[in-house]
């Protein structure tokens, strides 16, 4: 059984394309004749049997075959606390599966990853949790399962300094996203990531808390948060908008990769200024360690 699925059609092209080929080396690896299936459940059946038969890595390492269509996607924000903890018993039963962004995206990352959060899947996975050499996601904290947050990348440019930070969507987060979640509603998710992603955040945590490259969550525990006015919330929730709209917009090839930087460029300014104003300090009693667009 794979737990992952891919969902977003822009992403499954690949997969679609890539299909075909991967068969076609199983038959001749191993003198074949299976024949690709026209409905996309029937091709899960064939690859999951092949991968049974002769082994997880038939197809490569971490190879996803499976494309589910968005009529099939629950609707989190009708979830129960029952569904949430022992899974969804209609046929709308797949949500997002955060497996971590290995591309370090900031502001904002396309997640094209779900999980099939059905009765049957979830007792599955708790059942097998953790055991050695099933390929079964390890069910922990689950506690923190549908609820938005932030994360960031766990690695620093060697060119650049400032940390690389975005929001969470509700879902369910694997060992490889790491996570962090707001405590209160007066110091919001959005603003914390405004807080990270500011240069005056990248200089105090390079300067004071750590200087490797990597991004450690106890670090940016001890990062001093100011709780914003209201006036500095309103501000912060603008520009972290404006910056996920421009990253869509490059996602969605709607603006080119000179474009994308030349705004960001612009909102990138106008975190500092507010990030710097909220803590009574300027700008020029910080030497600039270069600035992280995206």
């Amino acid at each position: 059984m794979c737990p992952t699925f891919w969902v977003h059609f822009k992403q499954a092209a690949s997969i679609i394309e890539s299909r075909p080929q991967k068969l076609a080396e199983v038959n001749r690896k191993y003198n074949l004749n299976n024949v690709l299936p026209i409905e996309e459940t029937d091709i899960w059946t064939l690859f999951d049997n092949l991968k049974a038969q002769y082994g997880n890595k038939i197809f490569g390492q971490g190879y996803v075959y499976r494309i589910v269509s968005e009529q099939f996607l629950a609707d989190i924000t009708t979830l129960t606390d029952l569904d949430k903890k022992q899974g969804i018993s209609d046929e709308h039963t797949f949500v997002p599966y955060d497996k971590g962004d290995k591309d370090g995206n900031k502001w904002y990352n396309e997640n094209p990853f779900v999980i099939d959060w059905s009765k049957a899947n979830v007792h599955f996975f708790k059942t097998n949790s953790g055991k050695k050499g099933n390929g079964m996601p390890v069910v922990r904290n689950s506690q923190f399962y549908f609820k938005e947050g932030f994360c960031w990348n766990n690695n620093l440019n060697e060119r650049y300094y400032n940390i690389k930070c975005k929001e969470k969507k509700a879902g369910i987060h694997d060992v490889a996203s790491m996570s962090l979640f707001e405590l209160t509603a007066k110091v919001p998710a959005y603003y914390l990531v405004i807080l990270i992603n500011s240069s005056l955040c990248g200089y105090f945590y390079r300067m004071f808390l750590n200087n490797t490259v990597n991004v450690q969550v106890n670090d940016l525990r001890m990062l001093p948060v100011i709780v914003p006015s209201e006036e500095q919330l309103i501000e912060s929730k603008k520009l972290f908008d404006d910056a996920v709209k421009v990253q869509k917009a490059f996602f969605n090839q709607r603006i080119s990769s000179d474009e994308r930087e030349s705004q960001l460029i612009n909102i990138q300014t106008d975190v500092d200024n507010l990030v710097f104003g909220i803590y009574g300090l300027q700008q020029s009693d910080y030497p600039p360690l270069g600035k992280t667009l995206y």
